[in-house]
This record gives C-alpha cells, structure tokens and sequence, in this order.
C-alpha cells in the first residue's frame, strides 16, 4: 500500500491518516488491506469505551480546533501481510477484531481516546479532549498493556498458525490541532501536526515488540520508567537524526515527575524534623495512637516539601491519607476545610454534579457506618449541600437551633473519619490552617479529644502564629493531648544549608561566584527563593541542561544578570517575560483564586480571549510552572504553585481592572451555579465587594451573615454583618435589607451577652420597618420587641423584659392573623421570665398556654424546650411526679428530633429528679444513659461530672468499691485534660468517699487538694461543701477544735455572702449540723441543739428526706447524752424509716448510737 501524499504540500503520510500530518489537509481516501467492512461496521461503544462517548459530548468535540499538549500513540502489527496470506478473509478480520478491541480497551482503561484504526493498528490520543497533567504517563501504561496482552496472544497463534505475532508501537508527546473535521462516521474527532507524524515515524522504526518514544515522552516518565537510549536514530522525513528511547518497563523505585526537569534535590537542613514526623507516623501505624501535628512556617519555607516527603514514605497499605486546604478567599465560607477534605474523601469536587456526590457519599457511608448512617449522613449531605437532602429531612434538620445543628454536624464528621480511622489508621492533612474559617477551627477542636482512642492523626500545615485560632488549637492539643503533640517549627536554612540546596539545584562549574553569592544572600534561607531564581534562568535561556548537569548557554554573560531583592520581584520579573496574554490570562486566574476552575475562567474572558488561545496561555502557564492541573479535578480544576505568585500577580495590577476582572468572575459564579448559589454566596459577596457594583455585594453579605448565623459560625455571620453596615451610606438599599442587618446583628450580640448593643441594633431594624409605610412587617415588629424582651430578662431586668414581651403580644394580636408558633415563643418567654422570679404558679399557667398552642404541631424543638421548663417548675413546686412526666416527654421529642446533646442533659436531669425522689436505681440508669450520650459528643467535661453524680449515688446506696472506681476516673480524667475546677471537685467527691469508709487521714488529704484548688482558682462555690468534708475528718480524729475552726470560717464565709437570712441551702445545713455535733461531744448540749434544730429546719425546707433522717439520727444520739430517751427512740425510729425507705444501707448500717 502507498503512503497517502497531501496533495497541497506534498508530504507523504503514514498509512490510515484521513487529515495531513504537517499542514492538516483531509487526504484522498485509500482503501485499506483490510476487509472494507471492518473500520465501517465496529460497534460505536468499542470506539468509545464504557463511558467515553458521555465524556466527549460534556467536553464539547463539536467546537472548532484547539491546539493542545497531548501524547500520541501508534500501534502497529508485524507480519500482517503474512496473516493475511495464511488465513480466509472471515479469519483475518476475526483475528483482527479481536486484537483491536484489546488494544481499544487498554487505551480507554487509561482515559485516552482512538483518533482511528488503521487498517492492522490505531492511533491514540491521551490529553484530548480531555486534558490531564500525565498524558504521556496515561500513554505509557497503555502501551505496557497493550505488549503484555499481545505476548499472551502471540504463543497460541504461533502454535496454531505458524505466525509470530508482534506489535510495534511509537509514542510522541507535544502540541497538536485537536477538533471535529466532520469525516467518517465512526469518529470525526482528530489530531493533526508534526507531534502525530514523529508518533507514526517513531512506531515505524521500532523493534517488533517494543516501544520507541521521543525525547519528551521520555523527559515526562523518565522518573517512572526505563529506558534505553537510541542515539542517531534516522527517521523518514526529518533532515537530521533524532534520539530515541525504547521502552524496558517500570521502575521498581519510581520518583517524582513534579517539577522542572533538573530541579529537584534531596530535602535539605530538615532531617531532624522529618525524623520526628516519622515518629508520629510509626506511633498512628504500629500503636494505633492519635496524633496532632503542626507544621509552622513562613510561606515558601519548605512546609509543603517536607510534607510532600513525609507523604511519600507513608505505606498507602497501612495509612490512609485525605487532604483538605483552607484558601484566603474561602474563609468566609463555614467549614470551608473539612468540605474540601469531604470532597477529597470522595473523589469529588465542586463541579461534580450533585446526584454523583449523593451516591458516593451514600456508599461510603452505609459501609463505614452501618445502621447509624442513616442518622449521620444528613449532617454531612448538609455540610456539603443543603440540595442533597430531602424535604422530609430539610426540615427536621431546619427544627434545630444552630447550635444544636453546628454539634450534630461535629458528630457526623467525627463519626465517618473515626470509622475510616478504625478500618485503617487515617492521616487528615489539613493545608494552610492560617486561613481556616472559625467553624472548621472550632470543629478541629472538637476532633482533638478523639484523638486519645482512635488512631487517627490530624496533621495542620500552618504560617507562623503569636495567638489566634490556630494558637488555640495547639493549646487545646495541649492541654488534653500533651504526649501526642508534635510542633514542627520550620526557619530558614543556614547560609551553609543553602548553599548545599544550591549547589544540588544548579551543578555549573563555570557559574560566578558573585552571582551564586547575591543568590545566597538575597533568599535569605528561603528554599522557593532559590527555585525561583533557577526557573527565571532557565526561561531566561541563561542555562540548558546537558545530561545530568546545567550549563551555561554560550555566549551569555551574566556578570550584568540583577538579582532580585526580594521573593516577590522575582516573581513579577518571571512574569513580565510572559506574553501578553498569558499575562492577561494569570491576572485573571489571580482574581478568581489560588485555585480556579476552568469554566468560570473561560466565561471570565468569554469576551477577551477565544477557546484556543485560553487552551494555550494555560498550557504555557502549567510549562512554566506557574501553575499546575489539580488532581482528581477532571482536567478543569488548576491550581497556583504557591499562593506568593498568585499574591505577586494579582498585585500588579490596578484597582480600576481588579475591580471589572471581580466584577465579571461574580458574573461567572451567578451564571453557572445558579441552581446552588447558597454555596457560593461568601464568594459572590467578596467579588462584588472588589467590584463597581456593591449593592450585589450587599445582596450576598446578607445572605452570608444569615447563613453563617445558622451555622453557629457566629464570628463569621458577624463579620459579614459589619461590613454590610458599612456599604448602607454608599448604596440605594431596601429597608428590609437594613432590618435583615440590624436583626441579625442584634442576634448575634444577645448570644455574645452584649445586650445593650443588641438593642440598639433591634430599635435601628425597627426604625428601618418604620419607614416603610406598607403595614406588611407587623409580625417582624413584634418578634423584635420580643428580642428586646430577652435582653433584659438575660441581664435579670425581669419587669421590662415583661413589659416588651406583652407588647410584643398586642402587636401580633393587632394583626388579626398571628401564627400560634410566634404566639407561643412570646409567652414561653413570659413563662421562664416568672420561672426565674420565683412566681412558679404563673410560669407554670404561660407555660401551659405556650404549649397549647404548638404542641401536636411540627414545631418540636420548641415543644420539647417547653416541656423541659415545666419539669423545672413543678420541680420547684414538689410535684416531682408531674416534674418527671415532663422531662420524659421532653426527653421523647429530643429523641425523636435525633438532639443529643439535649438529649444527653435531659437525661442527667432526669438522674438528679430521680435521685431526689428516692428512685436511685432509676436515677443510676438515667446517668448512664447521660454518660453513653456524652461518650458519643465527646463532652469529657460532662462524662467527669456524671461520674461524680453516680459516685455520690453509689455512696448513698453503701456501694463503696464500685464508687471509687467512678471516682478515679473522674479524677484520671480531669487530670488529663488540665480541668483544675473538676480536679477540685474530684477531690471533694473523693473526700466524701474517705468519709464514708471512716478514713480520716484520707478524707483531710483529699478535702486539703480539692481547698488548693478552689482556692487558688478563686471558685468559690464548692467551698462550703470542701469546708464541710475537712470539718467532718477532723472530727472524725476527734480533733474538736479544728472541726469548731472549720466551721466558723464557713459560717464567716456564709454570713460575709449575705446568706444569713436567704433561702435555704444543703450546704449550711450540714455546716450547722456538723457544729452541733461538735457541741454535743463538747458537752455544750443547749448549743448543740439549738445548732441542730436549725440544720433540721434548712433541710425539711428543702425537703431533703436524706439529710432530714441523718439530723434525726444525729438528735437521737444528742438526746441519749442528754438522757432523754424517749426523744431518743422517737427519733431514731424517724431517721431509720427514712433510711429504709430509701434503700440507704450504709446509714442503716451506722444506726447504732
């Protein structure tokens, strides 16, 4: 068969081209050797593989040529002609079907595309029309492939037919003409230019069975495959020799690809910290111990480097790594980190449509957690998505308060990474935490206290840091995880360490010496410094690469060469050797972000730029290495370098064009993402806040500020609202625009306790409906009095808060049509208001009126808050029947909404009614339930407390070796996460133990660690109680005058309070009996009486049936020393009926008197 010749320059083409390889002229059609049939009649989906035909029509193959960087592939087979002449026609084209499809499939396995078949071959392209950074990696596998299924096929047809078969296949890698030509109906997408036609040259010459690539295939792969070196390689049509290299497989240590060629060079001066990041690695791998780790450092320092090294030695076998990076401009956005690290999880990205991200995530989920998923995934779809979740789900989800929905949201995220973690120990690398928003630092928090069970390891790439969020996320590390805590301070490299990076980077003997040290001491020990400095004389062509070392370009003198001062000249003078517009291109990306997607840049400069020429600038941009492909991003997602060159550009230039480049990316974002703008409305307010157009950036800080209030981001909802503020004086805006700011505003202020403030903010968002003379915001009016009503009710200014609140009433009342939920928050409000003043037979009537008008209605969440304030009443009231009822009822609505931290309160408060109403096993069980839930949130603070309660309960009961064991732990536990206040009360508690087993010494030591404590602290409230516990150990040693000085000092201490003539309390009740018991074995019985007489009444005040019967036993025993033995009996028989009736067998058991 003759080579097809173009017939408009005459170049003569390899067989099976349709278009000429040099000037891309459709060629005259040549019949192949082949049945006719054969490239006519394949099956569409063998041309296309499983999903590549989807993939094509989203790239769109229709549009008109791009010129783009990809790998060619052309495959050959050998002997074809003898095949043909030892088989029947039917025999050739099976045998040939049959190879081709095994060789379409490897090139689709790789995600490359068949341009054509060509008659016994094909050829492939890898980078079009979907781009990816390793084309020519993508292309090499295929080729292995390809040769590996081949030998499996040759032995049979040796055996059977006498024929060898062999395959012969040429790679090339460069820029080519990609596009639809309209020919041939089984594809009519191809690539046309010299790259193709040194591919077909290159598959010509080489061996049957081997592979022959170019100098850039081999430049791209060289770190991960081997290669022999064909020197002088003369090719048909190419006037001088070329080099080749064939292809001898996969290296067994392959290395990096990252990078200019010849930049590359061991770690320098950071052995020590990489051995101690190795430390917590093997610590995570072999113990199982959680890690945190913080690598600080100034920007272009090397953090990225040595994590990249640390990454690199991780057995992906035994560590799984996720990823997630905070950027400058997504700060804004709630959870901005852990999104990304999702996203990552699941191979996602922003762009992926949301009915693939449901899947994924669904799949996840249900192997990781099971049953549990389906209460947790509905947090995570929220987090990613509020779209993803269904209405039913929306809405309970939109019951909870933003508190409650930031904790529930905690849980979810901690549940899946947790569960990933115990399927493998699991690394989150967490990039730039400098710029995290406020909720993912709070989040971080809350995933520290996991780190003590689970082997996971949190490991922050961070600037440096004096105090701040990120300062706080080493000191709760510290303070609860101190041996698991790894601090990695980078500084800047020796001038010796330099001068070893240097010296690896750039091996040029002839180099000056005052050149080599102006760029030693101008980086300043700053590693990018340096690599930036080798990249500008490289694309300065000052310096070539020859073999394994750099050289001079001859001719060039660089006595002349300027060394930049600092980083970022260095950077801008890279950039003004860039074309035009490459220039324009790069400005416009810095506009957009570090990270920036190809869609939104495209419509960016829709009207500046075409299709192709973008295709190029990015190109010549990623060859430059300004920028980079992002992985996983599907060819559409790019990245800077390093943020400091995406700083450097958008610096130079002026305001007036950042302001229309933000103007046209916001543009961008509504157009594309307007089916799911809530996620991009930080990013909108932002861009249009650069932007002439500032009443959209006031349209989107609303929006943002609500939803980071609902968020529970409240720092974050706060700071969009100042700014929003700010833009009122120079914007026409709406007067329910500055109602939403002041609102949310006077919001955020009540939750911070800045009352006073967030009443001024609600009269402005008054004043703002005021002026607006249509009547329709009677209902926003009156919810706002009762805002106001809770400011004061919060600073105890019971009487106005009433007085707002019943206007707040009138107001909805006027209205004609007000909602029974607005109704019914104002008079629960009313309801706690008399709570509080004591008024118990009022809260508990607008209570009541507040529940019947929502209960049995969707509003839960309030239903159950109700609920809850009348169990306190009648609790108050001593109706601990009709208390208990209320809280259960509470309880099952907080189950049922899926709250469990209220859950988790709920049910320490049901312990402590039951406790009180004598139902101790009943009170046990609600405590442990309490402590299931708080194991769950996490909430070591609350776990500490809970076991004290139980404690205190087992001490009750005379269950004294099952309490110290609760007690112990409380004690371990406080220890360990520095909590001095419930060290203290540990202590106490412990004492109280002592006590009870008759331990004195024991019970002073304890009782003299938990007064240190209290005392240093300044915490006053549990001093009576420690006073108490010395009291009775001294007594105990019968040490009366150290018990006497206890008392009086908490009596001195009780009086100096003012709570002489108050109500009565537990703790002077014990301090007055414990007086009178010291009185009695002092002989002064008139006093120990009187003393005893008034403890009695503190606790029949309270109704306190166990302290109660212990002042009647301690009377009897006054009254035997008095010889009053009928008292005596009448008493004792009271106090023993108590303890019996209580089950209280450690004071039965101390009946005797």
């Amino acid at each position: 068969m003759n080579n097809p010749k173009c017939s408009n320059c005459g170049f003569n083409n390899p067989i099976g081209m349709r278009f000429c390889g040099n000037c891309g002229t459709p060629l005259a059609k040549i019949s192949p050797t082949v049945p006719r049939t054969l490239t006519g009649t394949l099956p569409l989906h063998m041309l296309t593989g499983k999903d590549i035909k989807e993939k094509l029509r989203r790239a769109g193959i229709d549009a008109a040529g791009q010129r783009r960087n990809v790998t060619v592939l052309f495959a050959d087979l050998t002997n074809y002609t003898k095949v043909s002449q030892s088989l029947e026609d039917e025999g050739v084209y099976e045998l040939i079907k049959r190879y081709l499809q095994v060789l379409a499939e490897d090139v689709y396995h790789y995600e490359g595309v068949v341009d054509k078949f060509t008659g016994d071959g094909l050829m492939a392209l890898f980078g079009a029309p979907i781009a990816y950074e390793n084309t020519a990696e993508r292309a090499m596998r295929a080729a292995l492939d390809m040769q590996a299924e081949i030998a499996m096929m040759r032995a049979g047809f040796l055996d059977e037919y006498g024929i060898d078969l062999q395959m012969r296949i040429g790679l090339n890698a460069g820029s080519v003409i990609v596009g639809n030509l309209g020919v041939e109906q089984m594809m009519d997408y191809t690539a046309v230019g010299d790259t193709v036609n040194l591919a077909s040259r290159l598959e010509t010459a080489a061996e049957p069975g081997s592979i022959l690539v170019s100098e850039a295939v081999y430049r791209q792969t060289k770190a991960l495959f081997a290669f022999k070196e064909i020197p002088g390689l003369v090719l048909k049509g190419y006037g001088a020799p070329i080099t080749a290299y064939q292809v001898l497989g996969i290296k067994r240590a392959p290395g990096s690809v990252r990078g200019i060629e010849g930049l590359t060079a061991p770690m320098i001066g950071r052995s020590q910290e990489f051995t101690r990041l190795q430390k917590a690695v093997d610590a995570l791998q072999e113990r199982g111990q959680g890690q945190m780790v913080l690598v600080i450092g100034e920007a272009g320092i090397g953090k990225s480097r040595l994590t990249a090294e640390l990454k690199a030695s991780v057995d992906s076998q035994f560590v799984s790594i996720i990823e997630g990076r905070s950027l400058t401009y997504r700060k804004s956005i709630s959870y901005w980190i852990f999104m990304d690290l999702l996203r990552n999880y699941l191979g996602v990205t922003e762009e992926t449509p949301q009915a693939v991200v449901e899947e994924k995530l669904q799949a996840k989920g249900v192997a990781l957690l099971g049953a549990s998923a389906a209460k947790t995934l509905p947090y995570l779809q929220r987090l990613l998505s509020p779209v993803l979740l269904g209405k039913g789900i929306a809405a309970q989800l939109e019951a909870l308060d933003a508190e409650h929905l930031r904790q529930q949201i905690f849980l979810a995220v901690r549940d899946l990474m947790v569960a990933e973690a115990q399927r493998k120990p699991l690394m989150l690398v967490l990039e730039d935490l400098h710029w995290a928003d406020d909720a993912s630092i709070e989040l971080l928090h809350f995933l520290i206290d996991s780190l003590r069970d689970v082997p996971l390891m949190i490991y922050g790439i961070t600037r440096p840091f004096q105090d701040g969020p990120v300062k706080k996320v080493e000191e709760r590390a510290r303070e609860r995880i101190p041996e698991r805590l790894t601090l990695i301070q980078l500084h800047n490299l020796s001038q010796k360490e330099s001068n070893q990076l240097l010296d690896q980077l750039l091996t040029i003997p002839d180099f000056p010496e005052q050149i080599l040290n102006q760029i030693i001491q101008k980086s300043s020990g700053v590693p990018f410094y340096l690599e930036e400095i080798l990249r500008m004389l490289i694309e300065g062509h000052m310096i070539q690469r020859e073999g394994a070392h750099w050289r001079l370009v001859p001719g060039v003198e660089l006595k002349n060469l300027g060394v930049p001062e600092t980083l970022n000249d260095l950077i801008l003078t890279r950039f003004d050797r860039l074309d035009m517009i490459c220039r324009r291109v790069l400005q416009a990306t810095s506009v957009i972000g570090r990270e920036f997607s190809l869609p939104i840049l495209r419509l960016t400069l829709a009207d500046q730029l075409q299709e192709h020429r973008l295709r190029e600038a990015l190109d010549e941009l990623m060859q430059r290495e300004f920028i980079a492909l992002e992985a996983g991003g599907h060819g559409e997602m790019y990245t800077f370098r390093h943020v400091l060159v995406s700083d450097a550009v958008y610096g130079t230039m002026l305001k007036t064009d950042r302001g229309g480049f933000h103007l046209r990316v916001a543009q961008a974002i509504e157009k594309l993402y307007a089916d799911r703008m809530d996620g991009y409305v930080e990013i909108l307010a932002n861009h249009f806040l650069r932007s002439p157009q500032l009443d959209r950036a006031l349209h989107y800080l609303i929006l943002a500020g609500q939803k980071a209030a609902l968020n529970y981001a409240n720092e974050q909802a706060r700071q969009h609202y100042v700014t929003a503020l700010g833009l009122l004086p120079k914007v026409m805006y709406q007067s329910v625009q500055a109602y939403q700011i002041h609102q949310g505003m006077g919001d955020l202020l009540t939750l911070g306790g800045e009352y006073q403030a967030a009443r001024s903010h609600y009269q402005s968002a008054m004043d703002a409906l005021e002026a607006d003379d249509s009547g329709m915001y009677a209902n926003e009016m009156s919810d706002l009095d009762r805002k106001m009503g809770v400011t004061f009710e919060r600073q105890g200014d019971f009487d106005k808060a009433l007085t707002r609140l019943t206007v707040a009433i009138h107001r909805l009342r006027d209205t004609g049509n007000a909602s029974p939920l607005a109704q019914s928050r104002i008079v629960n409000d009313m309801g706690w208001i008399y709570f509080r003043r004591g008024e118990f037979d009022e809260a508990e009537m607008y209570l009541n009126l507040a529940l019947s008008q929502i209960e049995g209605t969707i509003h839960t969440h309030l239903t159950a808050s109700i609920y809850n304030r009348l169990g306190g009443v009648y609790f108050q009231k001593d109706q601990l029947a009709q208390a208990s009822e209320y809280v259960r009822k509470s309880l099952e609505l907080r189950e049922e909404l899926g709250d469990i931290v209220e859950m988790a309160r709920t049910y320490n408060n049901l312990g402590l009614l039951e406790w009180k109403r004598g139902h101790w096993d009943g009170a046990l069980q609600s405590f442990r339930r309490s402590m299931e839930l708080n194991h769950s949130l996490g909430d070591v603070e609350a776990l500490i407390q809970l076991q004290g309660n139980i404690s205190l309960l087992l001490i009750d009961q005379g269950e004294l070796h099952e309490a110290e064991k609760y007690l112990l732990e409380s004690l371990r536990r406080a220890d360990a996460i520095g909590h001095n206040f419930l060290k203290g009360v540990a202590y106490m508690n412990l004492s109280r133990y002592w006590l009870a087993r008759k331990e004195w010494a024991s019970a002073l030591s304890s009782a003299n660690n938990s007064l240190e404590i209290f005392t240093t602290m300044g915490a006053q409230d549990n001093l009576l109680n420690t006073w108490w516990c010395l009291g009775e150990a001294y007594f105990g040693q019968n040490n009366f005058p150290k018990a006497q000085d206890t008392c009086q000092i908490a009596m001195t201490f009780l009086e100096g309070r003012g709570t002489k003539t108050l109500a009565p309390s537990q703790e002077r009740g014990q301090i007055l009996r414990l007086s009178g018991k010291i009185a009695r074995e002092n002989n002064q019985l008139e006093m120990a009486r009187q003393y005893l007489d008034e403890s009695l009444s503190q606790f029949k005040a309270l109704d306190n049936q166990l302290e109660i019967a212990r002042t009647y036993v301690e009377i009897a025993r006054w009254a035997k020393k008095a010889g009053k033995l009928l008292e005596t009996k009448t008493f004792l028989e009271a106090g023993e009926e108590i303890f019996e009736q209580f089950g209280v067998g450690l004071d039965l058991a101390e009946m005797e008197i």
